[in-house]
Parts: C-alpha cells; structure tokens; sequence
C-alpha cells in the first residue's frame, strides 16, 4: 500500500484510528450530552439549545415518528430546511428512530424537489415556515403522507399559538402564500411525542444501517442519493477530529456554521464533529448577506470556521469584517471549491489565520484530503489523505499512475458509501471489487503524497488532443482586474476537436471581450486560449455556490 503522504502527517495525529468508537450517531450524541448536557450546543439568532435539551427533543420528536406516525425502521423523513434550531434536532429525532434523513435544500426548483421526493419514497417532509405556495402546489400533488413545519425563527418547541391562528399570521404577512391541508406544527409534534415516549421502544441503530441519503448535484443526468451510513459518518467525523485534535480542545470551541447542514460536508464537519468535542455551533441561515454575518460573528468567540472561495472573497470585502476580534479564531477551512492564491493570502492578512484547504465529495461523506494544520501556506494542494484512508491515481485502463502524473482519482476508507440509493448500476461503476470509489476528479499526486485536483474528468475539454482543465483557465481569467466571476467549457471545432467557450461575469461594466482575450494570449497557452468570451450577468450556481457547468452546456446545446 502506497502511504508516502505519512511523513507529512502532523506529529501526534494517527494515521491508523478506530472508527467505531460509535455504534451510531444516537450513540454519538448520548456520550454528548453525558459530557457537556447543560453547555450551549447550538444558537440561531439568539435563541440557544443545550445538549441535553437537544437529545429531549430529538427523543421528542423519534417518539412522535414511530408511535404517531408509525414510521418502521428505514422508512424515510425529508428534510427541508436552512440552518434553524429546528435541524438538528430532526434530523438526530430521524436517526433516533431508526429512520433515514433525506437532505434537501429548501432552494430546490419544485421539479428538482419533486423527483427527490419520490426517488427517495420519503413518508415525511418537514418544511420551513416560510415555504411558499409554490411548495404547497407541489405538495399536492406528491405522494407525501405527513408534512410538518418547522418554524425558522426561535426553538423548535416554542408555542406561537394555535395552528390556525399561525395560519392566518402567515397568510396575512404574505399574501398568497399558505400551509399544504392536513400539515402539522413542529411544536405540536413534538409535544405528542414527548407524551408517547414510555411508550416507545428504543431502536437499536448500527454502524450498518442507513443513516441518510444525500443527494449529488445531478450534473450528468438524474441526481443520484449517496447511500451514507451510521458507520460511514461516524467514520469520517472521527478521522476529522484526530485531523483537528492537536488545535480544536473538547468543551472550548466556538464554531461558525455558514454552510447549509443539509449538505454533507457541514453535517459531517461542523454539526457532528461538534457534537463530539462538545462545541457551541452559531447557525447562519443566510451567509449571503454578509453584513448580517459579520454582525453575528462579533457577538461570539469564534475559534473554527469553515466556507467556500466566494464566501471568503465576499466577507474580505464586508465593511467591519477586518475590524472584529481574531484572537479566538484557529481554523478556517475551506472545501468545495478550488481557493484563490489571493483570496488566501488576503485571508491570511486579515484575520492572522491560514485557509486549510480540504478535498471531499458527497460519495465520500465527505472527507478525503486535508492540508495538514501545521502547514500555514497556500500552495495549492488539497492536502493528504486522511486518517485510514487510501487513495489511488488511474489512467483510464485501471492502472495505477506513479507521482506527478495526471488520471482518475480513486479513493477507498470506511466513509465511503455503500452505493446509490436504487441504482444498482450506477453503484457498480463507481465502486470495484476492492472498495475502491472512483471520484470523477483527475488529480496528481507528489513524490511526498500532496493531492492536486485538476478538475473534474466530464470537464476536461481536449483540444488537438491536448487536455484543457477548466478551473486552470478560470483561475488565471478572474486575476483580470474587472473580472467577478468565470467559467468555461469546451465546444466542438471541427479542427482541433474542440475549443474553450468562456463566459465571465464583470465587475466593472466598461470591462470588454477584447480585453479579456489580450490577457489570455498574455497568461495561457495557445490551447487555452478561448474561441469566444460570452458575457453574463451571474453564472449557475448549486446551493453552497458551486459553478453547474452542466447548466452552461445545456444553453449551449439549446443555441
């Protein structure tokens, strides 16, 4: 086995950790709240949970799916919510009861939601008060047997008043907009299921079973669900904290939660990694409104932080950002979209603390790299494999690629999924007899075992035979002063096979196409250079801000 990256490893931190320390992550949590059970857990907007009144209404509401509902092990609970007080404890109440969670964003188009819904075969949905009639229509017309609202503003638990005067609130506060017939309140929930729990008993939940099934992005066709286990979460959440533990002090963290924990890698890297070392998470519901954010973040000493490229770009720029107190920060991670050498070092300046770049995907739960966190500087690399994790570079025959040489990344550990949720093919292309997960990423790997991720294998664009990434020429387009944003693919030619098409968002509106190519003959090599500079007003973006290539090439297509 290949571990040339162990040298690098931070002194103290293991490479070989036991990953069931937990049975599952109901586990996880009473050995939380036997720790920290008054301390602070999570807070939004100034409302705050402990752990032990996290538990009580996670019990709460797991007593209310199995007795009230009647919800069996391995059914299904749909979760549609920003990051509100009332996420984590439904989503731990589903995995109390045995259930499997369904992570949506409450950003979905109702056709994307719509087929999520019933791909998945969910019996509940939970919604956020503010959903809107769009998502009435469509629930009307899917086969959902329970749907709960959850409110988005104070504790899950907290009376509003009845459900009918809660109505009429909402209807007269937004016109137009009302709750599907026959949806029952969160706070009402969970008050009946506080009621059925003698009654209840207790589900024992295993490494082995289901925990949650997370969506992909669905670029190349129909998205497909992450089957994610109990084991393959508390695999990947320990290999976290043996990454952090020399920094990161059990009881004494304070931690920024920005990303949706609907996606994989804040549920895995802020919501269950701070369960485990008892930290005080802050929920953000919106980290587009940067102000807002930055207001939140002066109130609290904030020791761990994790975002995206943009996120960190956007708050650089955010009056009062530069003024608030660093002293307490640590860690500031950075996944899901390559980092900018400028963002980076102005990162740096700023706040006195490096960007820690890591690698994931949702298959993988997500972690797989991590830049070690005693190295400060950005070189970018996305780090070393974690703790029990193996990695392989293929060329397209199968065959291992030795160091500095470009194919597929391969990844195998005990985070990796089990498979797709009801796709049985699709499972046994991406995974082969060895446990091995093919990624989809071609990356390169040092003589001392750094990972560099080129891009993704589906948009690599060949020109005379040459391949072109995307994010390399993206990178070098947006350091053009006037430039906010780019992003490209590649488009038949009947010469070279095919040819760059950039598009780029400007910052400044007098910014021309001339412009942009003169500093692209200056900065690229020739079969980099693009055939055509598009300008738009923003790009397709997922939900924590990741480009949709996809999106540009079915405009492309419909040209």
């Amino acid at each position: 086995m290949d571990t040339r990256w162990l040298a690098q490893y931070e002194p103290g931190v293991r490479y070989n950790i036991d990953t069931a320390v937990y049975a599952s992550v109901d586990a996880l949590l009473a050995d939380s709240v036997a720790k920290y059970g008054s301390k602070k857990a999570f807070t939004h907007e100034g409302y705050s949970l402990s752990f032990a009144e996290l538990a009580e209404l996670a019990a709460d509401f797991a007593a209310y799916l199995q007795h009230k509902l009647a919800l069996k092990r391995g059914d299904r609970v749909a979760l549609m919510l920003p990051n509100v007080l009332s996420y984590p404890v439904l989503l731990l109440g589903v995995l109390k009861a045995g259930c499997v969670a369904v992570n949506l964003s409450p950003n979905l188009k109702m056709t994307d939601a719509a087929y999520r819904l019933i791909d998945s075969g969910a019996r509940v949905l939970v919604v956020a008060d503010n959903a809107d009639s769009e998502l009435v229509r469509l629930l009307a017309n899917q086969p959902i047997y329970h749907v709960l609202v959850a409110p988005t503003q104070g504790a899950p638990n907290a009376r509003v008043g009845s459900p009918m005067a809660w109505l009429k609130q909402r209807l007269i506060r937004r016109p137009g907009r009302e709750m599907p017939a026959g949806a029952v309140m969160l706070v009402q929930a969970l008050r009946r299921g506080r009621r059925y729990r003698p009654e209840v008993t207790p589900v024992e939940t295993g490494s082995c079973d289901l925990a949650v099934l997370q969506y992909t992005e669905g670029t190349t066709g129909r998205p497909k669900a992450a089957e994610l286990t109990h084991g393959n979460l508390i695999a990947n959440m320990l290999q976290a904290d043996e990454w952090v533990k020399n920094t990161l002090k059990p009881g004494a963290e304070t931690m920024a939660v920005m990303l949706p924990l609907y996606h994989i890698f804040s549920l895995t890297i802020n919501l269950l990694l701070g369960l485990r070392l008892g930290s005080h998470q802050i929920l953000i519901d919106n980290p587009r409104d940067t102000a807002a954010v930055v207001k939140t973040l002066s109130h609290y000493p904030i020791s761990a932080f994790s975002g995206i490229d943009g996120l960190f770009r956007a708050l650089l720029y955010q009056r009062g950002f530069a003024a608030l107190d660093f002293s307490t920060w640590k860690i500031t991670l950075a996944s899901g979209l390559p980092i900018e050498r400028s963002t980076a070092e102005a990162w740096r300046q700023v706040t006195g603390v490096a960007l820690t770049e890591a690698y994931g995907l949702t298959e993988a739960g997500p972690g797989v790299c991590c830049i070690p966190l005693h190295l400060c500087l950005f070189s970018g690399t996305v780090g070393i494999p974690v703790p029990n994790t193996q990695i392989q570079i293929r060329n397209a025959a199968g065959q291992v690629l030795p160091a500095g040489q470009a194919g597929e990344l391969w990844v195998k550990g005990p985070q990796v999924m089990r498979g797709y949720w009801m796709h049985p093919e699709e499972t046994a292309r991406v995974l082969d007899e060895n446990d091995y997960l093919a990624t989809g990423d071609v990356a390169l790997m040092d003589a001392e075992g750094f990972v560099f991720i080129k891009g993704r294998c589906r948009d690599v664009i060949h020109v005379n035979g040459i391949p072109v990434y995307p994010e390399e020429v993206e990178r070098i387009v947006t350091r053009l002063k006037g430039v906010r944003a780019a992003a490209c693919i590649g488009v038949p030619d009947p010469q070279t096979g095919e040819r760059v098409k950039l598009f780029v968002v400007r910052a400044e509106p007098a910014l021309t196409s001339a412009e942009v190519m003169q500093h692209c003959q200056a900065s690229l090599e020739a079969h980099q250079l693009p055939l055509v500079v598009v300008f738009k007003e923003k790009l397709p973006q997922s939900s924590i801000g990741k480009l949709k290539r996809e999106a540009l090439r079915q405009t492309q297509h419909r040209k």
